[in-house]
């Protein structure tokens, strides 16, 4: 069961990448690349769901023993990423859907500056983690993405 969840995790970020670049390439105002946003904060919210899983399993289980500094690198950027994009919707004044099922209305603070700050920090965490991912595919092959 776990790793079918650390495998859906893994997809779920590797279809992230390619989607936030895609939805940058299209001008402001358009409905495709609000579309885009939209998918992009499901997955991203179901990506911290499966994370929170996964920890939460690790804890109670008592399988928290990440051998590498990759691997926790890993875990904090892929644990920062989705709080980067909650806080970039808090502070855009939006609510976060899921995949048009529901929106999860999070306290907002409309404030244009903290929006551009955190929306920094998410572009820049996110090429962070592409690194570390790349990193790792190239030291390990991609047979110890999990680990």
């Amino acid at each position: 069961m776990l790793e079918t969840i650390k495998k859906m995790r893994n997809i779920i970020i590797l279809a992230l990448i390619p989607l936030g670049v895609l939805m940058l390439t299209f001008k402001k105002g358009r409905e495709i690349r609000h579309f885009l946003f939209d998918i992009h904060k499901s997955f991203g919210l179901l990506f911290f769901v499966l994370l929170l899983a996964i920890i939460t399993y690790n804890i109670a289980f008592k399988k928290t023993n990440r051998k590498s500094p990759l691997g926790w690198a890993m875990l904090f950027f892929s644990f920062a990423l989705p709080i980067s994009g909650i806080l970039i919707v808090c502070f855009e004044g939006y609510t976060l859907p899921f995949f048009g099922l529901f929106s999860i209305k999070i306290p907002t603070y409309p404030n244009h500056d903290w929006y551009l700050f955190t929306e920094d920090i998410h572009k820049y965490l996110s090429i962070v983690l592409i690194s570390v991912i790349c990193f790792v595919f190239y030291k390990t092959g991609a047979k110890n993405v999990n680990k």
